[in-house]
């Protein structure tokens, strides 16, 4: 039961935040293709494609419909989460800052020198 409802949230959250539910209107495409070839029956699925996604849109009279197809225009419903700290914390770290300041260099931390020129070298096999 838990899995069918995290997937179920899974797929809701895909649908909404990607461009994954534009699959959900497929059968416009179809059914908007078959109108076209019942009017032109010369037109062949590559015209129909390059008709309504490659060639410069026009303004005619299935133009609503052209607009409802799968892909055919970019719809973001993302938000953005920003956290940002108050000026008011910044300018009274700022007042301490001698003082911290004063206590990180009091206490110094140094590595071997040792180490610190075997950092950049390739590990030797021992034998």
């Amino acid at each position: 039961m838990k899995k069918r409802i995290a997937r179920l949230f899974l797929l809701i959250f895909l649908m909404q935040m990607t461009q994954l539910g534009e699959f959900a209107r497929l059968p416009l495409l179809v059914q908007h293709y078959v109108q076209h070839k019942h009017l032109h029956p010369e037109t062949t699925i590559y015209s129909f494609f390059k008709m309504h996604y490659l060639d410069k849109t026009v303004i005619d009279a299935d133009y609503d419909q052209d607009m409802q197809l799968p892909f055919k225009t970019v719809h973001l419903h993302c938000f953005g989460l920003q956290m940002s700290m108050p000026q008011s914390i910044l300018t009274l770290s700022s007042v301490f800052y001698p003082l911290i300041k004063e206590k990180l260099t009091s206490h110094r931390f140094t590595l071997p020198h040792s180490l610190l020129s075997s950092i950049f070298k390739p590990p030797r096999a021992v034998s």
